[in-house]
């Protein structure tokens, strides 16, 4: 099984909606394309049902942070297992490695090379603290879910 899949079934189940969608994203490794298109892939009428059926499953995170974690968590597991860098691994997905620098530190406040450092069961407990942490009011208005940087 992949390691980033065993990851992340540790801390979602399958059975409920989100758990179905963090497959998903898992499958994509957090390539979700156009969200009203990967809501109905999913059964879902629109990318807001979806994003309703995350809260009320409790996952504090929308579908574009979550699948960012999804890809940080990937990003990791590579970097472990076969050195990649993220720059290499962005340009080979056709992405800005520059893009995906910031997304590290977006989600979790913290360098690639510190996050790197850290590795996947950091990320992973950064994931799941993600998960739970109730947005405040200025992370709903400015988009900014940055994980704590405490381990």
């Amino acid at each position: 099984m992949d390691p980033l899949a065993t990851m992340v079934e540790c801390v979602i189940s399958r059975v409920s909606p989100s758990g179905r969608v963090v497959q998903s994203l898992v499958g994509t490794r957090g390539t979700v394309g156009r969200a009203n298109r990967f809501a109905r892939s999913l059964g879902f009428r629109d990318r807001h049902q979806l994003g309703r059926v995350l809260k009320a499953d409790g996952l504090n995170l929308c579908l574009e942070d979550l699948a960012a974690w999804i890809r940080l968590l990937g990003w990791v597991v590579d970097a472990e297992t076969s050195g990649l860098a993220l720059s290499r691994g962005a340009l080979h997905a056709g992405k800005d490695p520059g893009s995906s620098y910031r997304t590290v530190k977006r989600l979790t406040g913290r360098t690639w090379g510190e996050v790197r450092a850290l590795g996947s069961a950091w990320v992973l407990l950064q994931f799941c603290v993600a998960l739970e942490r109730p947005k405040s009011s200025a992370e709903k208005s400015t988009g900014n879910g940055n994980a704590s940087r405490g381990a």
